[in-house]
């Protein structure tokens, strides 16, 4: 049974067909970038590894060897159909001795087989490799053959791929997807988790809450084998003459869907839920994984939550993560992924998609891929990619001809500053219910030693901008309330005219120009810039005016709901 499937069968000229459809950018959005054209199949032709396999067994379906399911009263995998095993991805997984984690398989070896798609030269004349009710593995490589490189000095980013409960890397929606990202010039390497050698665990299972209680040792090993799986995959990868040097070890992803998400997540350092109690265990820690995508990811249950109590288990993550659900997903609930990323340090995403359910869609391939694509892009391309696809997605709310989806998370963390540039700090005080932001670093760490007065504490939801003295941007007035007579509060301005005209004010203290943006034109910012929000706490009546600057729609959001009055787009910065 496969746990994550479209609703129709997609081949590969429709899954290209619904990516370039001719859905139109609407015009109601102010922000040029809020609505954008679904992301389109890639420039690529794609390859991939040797999976030769005997597609007629004496007993069982192809399918039951891929996804490890028993049968005849043995178990079963991939390996025992291998017609060119010393040419297909093969290794082992050393599992540690950790019972707690892993049940009777702590201290074992596990084999596992991957297959990796990549980009490949248009002139590759490789045969399709066909199988049966199945999409092809295109220009797949047979006994002897080495990979042919779309280009053979490039190095390509990575994508460790993760499949769902009961699927395989070869299950038509899934090879589908690694297509779609090797087009887009990535290596991609998915393992056959075949879960059904580690517990018997069915998709409407994880909603029998007796039945886990019963299979939690199990349903403990299998969730902890699947982030040793990728982590082994990519070790494999690297070390492979074949594709190792032809990867870029700096910038490598994740992509999973539903276990696969709470894989991925397992596999930078989330910790596990290992009992009904709650108590929770982190099972490795990958620090080469550099940003992730979750689809549907799951998350857990209301009564048991797939990261520790409250999803305590995710605290302190900083690899970029962004999830895509459903609001009718009843399998992995959207409210239970979003308590898990709200936990988290960096970059964080989540997508909601109304009314979708544990699956996808047709109809959902281009929003989902476009928002993953840009996600993956923002983290692992090259330096102009990035700040390209960072301003798309600090401001994109939609993809155009989609479901409507709603961004209910967005935190963009700064990358490390560039010459000429610097990072704005904000600060939230506990006692005062102020907001305060500098781009000084000095000044920064003043505020965290107690130099400002207590109660300080970073929000990290920052941003960068210019340095003073930069060439780009016009500079920033900074005020302080004039002590005894004004709010004990600063307030900021790129607006000359408002400058001037707080310069006027006597409750307000004028302290120089600091930092530099670009300002923003009719309320929307340049294609190649951020916008910043401005709220303010209405509390002119009270002397305690304050003000809160974010990049992140979620807050600004938050921050109405507390009755902050939004002032809108005020100023630009960099992506």
């Amino acid at each position: 049974m496969r746990e994550f499937v479209f609703r129709k069968s997609l081949t590969w000229m429709a899954f290209v067909s619904v990516l370039t459809g001719t859905a139109g950018v609407s015009g109601a959005a102010v922000d040029p970038l809020a609505i954008v054209p679904p992301t389109s199949i890639g420039p690529y032709a794609v390859g991939c590894s040797d999976i030769a396999q005997n597609l007629s067994p004496p007993s069982g379906s192809l399918a039951d060897y891929w996804e490890g399911q028993p049968f005849d009263d043995q178990a079963h995998y991939i390996t025992q159909i291998l017609t060119e095993p010393a040419d297909t991805p093969t290794y082992q997984v050393a599992v540690p001795d950790d019972s707690q984690l892993y049940d009777g398989f702590a201290g074992h070896s596990i084999p596992f087989v991957a297959i990796v798609c990549y980009p490949t030269s248009g002139a590759n004349d490789r045969p399709d490799y066909e199988i049966p009710g199945e999409t092809t593995v295109p220009h797949m490589q047979r006994a002897g053959q080495a990979p042919i490189w779309a280009d053979p000095a490039a190095k390509y980013p990575v994508v460790v791929f993760s499949h769902g409960l009961g699927g395989s890397p070869l299950s038509s929606e899934y090879l589908l997807a690694m297509q779609y990202f090797a087009t887009h010039g990535y290596v991609v390497i998915a393992p056959f988790h075949a879960d059904a050698r580690f517990s018997r665990i069915r998709l409407e299972d994880f909603e029998d809450l007796v039945y886990l209680f019963r299979e939690m040792d199990k349903l403990n090993a299998m969730q902890a084998m699947r982030p040793q799986a990728l982590r082994a995959a990519l070790d494999f990868l690297l070390a492979s003459p074949h594709y190792g040097a032809h990867v870029d070890v700096n910038n490598i992803g994740g992509f999973g869907a539903s276990l696969g998400g709470e894989a991925m997540l397992l596999a930078v350092g989330a910790k596990l839920t290992v009992s009904f109690g709650l108590a929770s265990k982190r099972v490795l820690t990958d620090p080469r994984f550099k940003a992730l995508v979750g689809y549907v990811p799951y998350s857990g249950q209301r009564l048991l939550p797939a990261f520790g109590d409250d999803q305590n288990g995710t605290e302190g993550i900083r690899v970029p993560f962004m999830a895509i659900g459903g609001t009718a997903d009843v399998t992995a609930p959207l409210f239970m992924t979003e308590q898990a990323v709200n936990n988290m340090k960096g970059t964080r995403y989540v997508i909601s998609l109304p009314d979708v359910e544990h699956g996808l869609k047709q109809e959902n391939v281009p929003e989902v891929f476009t928002w993953a694509t840009t996600f993956l892009d923002a983290h692992l391309k090259d330096d102009a990619t990035r700040r390209a696809m960072r301003t798309k997605l600090a401001r994109m709310e939609q993809v155009a001809g989609g479901s409507n989806e709603h961004v209910d998370v967005d935190v963009l963390v700064p990358e490390a500053p560039r010459p000429s540039e610097t990072m704005v700090t904000e600060f939230y005080n506990v006692d005062l219910n102020h907001y305060f932001m500098t781009p000084y670093l000095a000044e920064a760490n003043g505020i965290l030693t107690g130099a400002a007065g207590p109660g300080w504490m970073r929000t990290e939801i920052d941003f960068n901008a210019w340095q003073d003295g930069a060439a780009t941007g016009v500079p920033m007035c900074r005020f302080y309330g004039t002590p005894g007579r004004g709010p004990n509060s600063h307030f900021f301005t790129a607006d000359p005219v408002e400058c001037a005209a707080v310069m006027r004010d006597p409750g307000w203290t004028f302290e120089g120009l600091t930092m530099r943006v670009v300002p923003a034109v009719g309320g929307v910012c340049a294609l190649n810039s951020i916008p910043v929000f401005r709220l303010y706490n209405n509390r002119f009546a009270f002397n305690d005016s304050n003000h809160r600057y974010t990049t992140s729609r979620m807050t600004r959001e938050q921050m109405k709901s507390r009755d902050w009055l939004d002032e809108g787009t005020v100023f630009c910065v960099v992506p």
